[in-house]
């Protein structure tokens, strides 16, 4: 019997396709992916741009300070967009411009007053008081200026600390004339603190706040009167020249009396005047410590 000749093997078939009417049909090919959007455009660098501020005082004919000054108040754009650091670069292709009325008078130093929540600690840090001076946390109330000039909220000084656990006016400044106020003059200037302690204060307990054990023949020098009062909790008022850490509290413990909560209202003849508490005003051109 012979031997069928030897055949070469059927080609293999591809997925998904079908032989309707004995032809092969092809599956379709898959449809591409989408393509990936463009990367956006990426900043100059050092060697293909200069810095916004040399580039600002060649083209106006001003000094680099003010031209630095310019950019930090929010009045230069680049190619129509408000740039406000100065170390940024452009490139020579960009166009660079003064904002509409731009001028250097609106950038003059400012004081800010900020009612500090309990648990901030009382620094120039982002992570610190300093970091609630932000356009957010101004105080709806206040309206002058009526516009926050970036500027304002850069180079913050806070020469009126608070303890971490207080809360309460902090006040921060630009203007040497006040940082001189409130440190030269700090002895002088009175700091008017509403504390909460706990349970009743009777007038014998009142007058012992008054005594150092360490000095009972020198009182200290402290005004102290009761705001407010009820079984559980006693509002003191106290009023302090000058203003020491952890005064207040160590009078409190000599006279066994438990604080529950600190906030500075006052300081010299500026009260902090209903912003509330994380919100900043503006110290007003009238105002004087």
């Amino acid at each position: 019997m012979s031997r069928p000749p030897n055949r070469p093997p059927a080609p293999p078939k591809s997925p998904g396709a079908s032989r309707p009417g004995g032809a092969w049909r092809r599956a379709p090919a898959p449809a591409a992916p989408p393509a990936a959007s463009p990367p956006p455009p990426a900043e100059p660098t050092e060697a293909e741009g200069e810095r916004l501020a040399k580039r600002l005082a060649r083209d106006i004919g001003c000094s680099r300070s003010e031209a630095e000054r310019y950019i930090e108040s929010g009045m230069v754009t680049v190619d129509g967009v408000v740039v406000d650091t100065p170390p940024s670069r452009v490139r020579d292709t960009q166009r660079v411009a003064l904002t509409r009325g731009a001028s250097l008078s609106a950038t003059e130093p400012v004081t800010l007053l900020l009612n500090k929540p309990p648990g901030l600690k009382t620094n120039d840090a982002a992570d610190g008081a300093a970091g609630l001076l932000q356009v957010r946390h101004r105080a709806t109330g206040d309206r002058v200026p009526a516009r926050v000039e970036p500027a304002h909220l850069r180079r913050q000084a806070c020469l009126t600390p608070l303890e971490t656990t207080a809360g309460g006016l902090v006040v921060f400044t630009q203007d040497p004339r006040i940082a001189r106020r409130l440190t030269e003059d700090s002895s002088q200037l009175e700091h008017e603190t509403m504390v909460d302690v706990a349970g009743p204060v009777d007038p014998a307990l009142l007058a012992r706040l008054a005594i150092d054990p360490a000095e009972p023949r020198a009182p200290r020098a402290m005004r102290v009167s009761i705001g407010s009062s009820s079984d559980e909790t006693t509002r003191l008022r106290f009023a302090i020249k000058g203003h020491q850490p952890g005064r207040i509290e160590r009078a409190c413990a000599d006279a066994g009396l438990k604080v529950l909560a600190i906030s500075r209202l006052r300081i010299g003849r500026v009260p902090l005047a209903g912003v509330p508490v994380g919100e900043w005003r503006y110290l007003g051109p009238e105002e004087r410590f």
